[in-house]
């Protein structure tokens, strides 16, 4: 998902002439972004091995399926790899893989036992994804113009990231609601303000990215196909505010809310 949002960053921009070099660079931003995620996410499985044998031992490490040494030496081989592709797209992409990469080991080291901190630090990840992917057909940023021309060019591309940026921490909050028996070494946003009013934190970041959604729509760049698109993205989100007292369902629901989000930018790139 977080490689077709990379390709979503590049439809949005705008696909130039398409040649061999064009999608060869937006094959490579995909596969940085696939590889820097996968290595994020296997790297949370080794630091949560503990905490997941109570709140989800059915997964590869707490299950004995796995040795958490492989984990790791996997998930540092796909950090590598990563970095090293980026080289081949530019500078900016090369120290937005770097950035990713030191934020992903900062946030299982310190940022994750900090709570909404690194509730913070995963959601500016997720919207890096789509910032990364633009950002590599769009050119180096080498001065003043360049800059205005390079933010023209990402506008939509920002409002999706901001999207994600809410979406997805509305996402990480409702699953530490839904953890916070297990969360025995971390305080959590949930133990320190109360499950109640997490909820109310939930329920503002959905709400304000429900509110930025038809900004592409009353810019005139995407259609009446993307409003109706996001429309139903919206509702699915909406949704997930009502059934708050199911912190497991509202996260499930909140992702198709995001892919269906995806889709309507994919949609309103494309037409």
């Amino acid at each position: 998902m977080a490689g077709i949002g990379a390709l979503v960053g590049c439809i949005i921009v705008g696909i130039p002439m398409i040649n061999y070099l064009v999608l060869f660079k937006i094959g490579l931003a995909f596969t940085v972004v696939f590889l820097i995620t996968g290595a994020g996410n296997s790297l949370n499985d080794c630091y949560d091995a503990e905490i997941d044998k109570i709140n989800h031992p059915d997964r590869p490490i707490p299950s004995g399926r796995l040795k958490q040494k492989n984990a790791m030496n996997f998930a540092i081989g796909l950090f590598i790899s990563g970095i090293i592709i980026s080289c081949f797209l530019s500078t900016g992409a090369f120290l937005i893989a770097v950035i990713a990469t030191l934020l992903l080991g900062s946030y299982e080291k310190k940022l994750k036992n900090k709570g909404f901190t690194g509730n913070i630090a995963i959601s500016i990840l997720v919207a890096f994804v789509f910032i990364f992917g633009g950002g590599s057909l769009s050119g180096n940023v080498t001065g003043v113009t360049t800059m205005k021309i390079f933010l023209n060019e990402m506008k939509i591309v920002l409002v999706l990231a901001g999207m994600a940026f809410l979406a997805n921490l509305g996402r990480e909050v409702i699953k530490d609601i839904e953890d916070v028996e297990g969360d025995t070494d971390r305080v959590t946003l949930p133990m320190r303000i109360g499950v109640k009013n997490a909820g109310l934190v939930v329920s503002g970041a959905i709400i304000l990215s429900v509110i930025i959604s038809p900004i592409p729509y009353l810019l005139r760049t995407f259609g009446s196909i993307y409003l109706g698109i996001i429309g139903l993205a919206d509702a699915i989100f909406i949704y997930s505010i009502i059934l708050l007292d199911k912190p497991g369902s509202v996260s499930k629901i909140i992702k198709i809310g995001m892919a269906v989000s995806l889709i309507g930018f994919i949609v309103g790139g494309i037409l």
